[in-house]
């Protein structure tokens, strides 16, 4: 058995929708529902509505491995995916594309990150299993997905695959719960997480 399942495992979720337990949260919830049937922890922050200022390239991060603004969830957020063994981005669809809170973390934890490699150039995020969803009202869904998985890509995260792509058709609340193909990927892509960490 390897060292990875000796300790609990856990995964950390950022809810980028602004609506309290809308589409978004009970996709994640989907999710966690896997991940709590085979005692992996779980655990989300909704970033929808905070007030998160963007990128200031100070690079004071390179010394203190801190972002220097501190007064939002940024530091909080790197700590939070730093101990855990997997980590879920998820977004209403806007423009095309993510909501404007997880474009700026998306930038921000992205940058701390890439100033506080080790020596073999390894993010501090390295083999970390990584997970996307998008929630859509009709269009923009692609797009929203690929940017999501950027922050995994330039972090050597494990980004598993499912039966399709991880998002769901929903506008009002619930919706994306009536939306059986969408919820089955949603399920199935949290299956594949599971299998990476027991994969010895």
């Amino acid at each position: 058995m390897s060292d990875l399942i000796k300790k609990p495992l856990k995964v950390f979720a950022v809810n980028g929708s602004p609506r309290y337990r809308g589409n978004t949260h009970w996709m994640i919830e989907t999710m966690f529902d896997v991940f709590k049937d085979k005692n992996i922890k779980t655990e989300s922050i909704q970033i929808g509505k905070k007030m998160i200022q963007g990128c200031l390239d100070c690079r004071s991060c390179y010394k203190t491995e801190k972002c220097a603004i501190e007064d939002d969830c940024i530091n909080e957020c790197y700590q939070k995916i730093k101990e855990s063994d997997g980590v879920i981005i998820a977004s209403p669809v806007y423009i095309a594309g993510p909501s404007g809170q997880i474009r700026t973390f998306i930038d921000r934890v992205g940058h701390l990150a890439s100033m506080n490699r080790d020596k073999k150039r390894h993010s501090p995020f390295y083999h970390k299993v990584g997970a996307s969803i998008a929630v859509n009202r009709r269009g923009g869904a692609a797009g929203t997905f690929s940017q999501l998985n950027y922050l995994f890509l330039a972090h050597s995260f494990i980004i598993p695959g499912s039966t399709y792509w991880n998002l769901t058709v929903g506008y009002n609340k619930g919706d994306s719960k009536e939306d059986k193909e969408g919820k089955f990927n949603i399920i199935d892509v949290a299956e594949e997480m599971s299998c990476l960490y027991f994969f010895d």
